[in-house]
């Protein structure tokens, strides 16, 4: 099929009735979890995709349209879009959407136009540790400690920093629900009723409210032949098994307090996650180390949680 040009792709996005629901983050804070919940439980976004079909095909990889990505072509988002009346569109990016230029920015234009965000977000200092332990499941000699991990440059800023510019970001834009992680799995049906009446829509109230848990590479790759509506979306970063990032408490040690107060923990008072910057100083759990290797798999055997891509 040939690839839509700039002007047809306009075109064709402003004759649709769609209106999207941006479902932004930073990256292992809660992504799939989102838009797998959204998919469960409001029909109006719960696309099907053929079977063998690539489980994103059910929502829109945005960041996947940029030009140095063009890992999707326009005809395919366009397929996406089309196949339910709140097709869920998924990002990562920084909502200035810079990395979108050129033709481009005619998907840009349109999901201003349409649509309504939704952005969830997570404690930075658990998002740290899931990046870093997502890192080291794919290249396992490579991965820094999670110290020099956080502290190493990334979009001009260190890593610790950025997280906190992204929520910042987001956050100060109007219009949009700011979901929190942990709330989605404490409170599923108190955040289904917030989310609905964001959207103008009735959830199903479908129970269980929260999608299943993916937990090795080989569940995600059987959902993606065998259904047309894939229970999960989730990615299984590296490794064929899931195994659980260490939480913050059990991976820092003082110098990485120290460091993510730095760069970061304004925004952990901002959003409640603390008091004061005196959480430093607390009593943490004996550290461990994602370079641990087997010992760290034989703690956190048989350990799931709701992905957090």
């Amino acid at each position: 099929m040939p690839t839509a040009t700039a002007a047809s792709t306009a075109d064709q996005l402003r004759a649709l009735d769609a209106a999207p629901i941006i479902v932004a983050s930073h990256p292992r804070s809660g992504t799939h979890l989102t838009i797998d919940l959204l998919r469960r439980q409001f029909g109006s976004c719960d696309a099907a995709k053929q079977f063998g079909e690539r489980n994103d095909r059910v929502y829109l990889p945005l960041d996947g349209l940029r030009p140095e990505r063009d890992t999707l072509s326009d005809q395919t988002a366009l397929d996406i879009i089309r196949r339910v009346p709140r097709p869920i569109v998924k990002t990562h990016l920084l909502p200035g959407y810079r990395e979108f230029t050129g033709k481009s920015r005619v998907w840009v234009d349109w999901l201003r136009d349409r649509a309504q965000i939704i952005y969830v977000y997570r404690d930075g200092r658990d998002v740290m540790c899931s990046l870093q332990h997502a890192a080291h499941n794919w290249a396992p000699n490579e991965t820094l400690s999670i110290t020099p991990y956080i502290q190493q440059s990334r979009h001009g800023m260190s890593v610790a920093k950025y997280w906190a510019e992204h929520v910042r970001q987001w956050m100060d834009r109007p219009n949009v629900l700011a979901i929190e992680y942990k709330q989605i799995i404490k409170s599923p049906r108190e955040t289904l009723e917030k989310i609905g009446r964001f959207l103008g829509m009735a959830p199903r109230m479908r129970e269980p409210y929260l999608p299943p848990v993916i937990k090795s590479a080989w569940h995600s790759r059987l959902i993606r032949l065998m259904y047309r509506h894939p229970p999960s979306t989730a990615l299984v970063p590296g490794k064929v098994f899931r195994s659980r990032a260490p939480k913050w408490r059990e991976a820092f040690d003082e110098q990485t307090c120290q460091v993510f107060q730095q760069e970061a923990g304004d925004m952990l008072v901002q959003l409640g996650f603390e008091s004061d910057d005196t959480w430093t100083s607390r009593q943490r759990q004996p550290q461990i180390h994602v370079a641990d290797g087997k010992q760290l798999l034989d703690r956190m055997a048989g350990a799931s949680q709701p992905a957090s891509n």
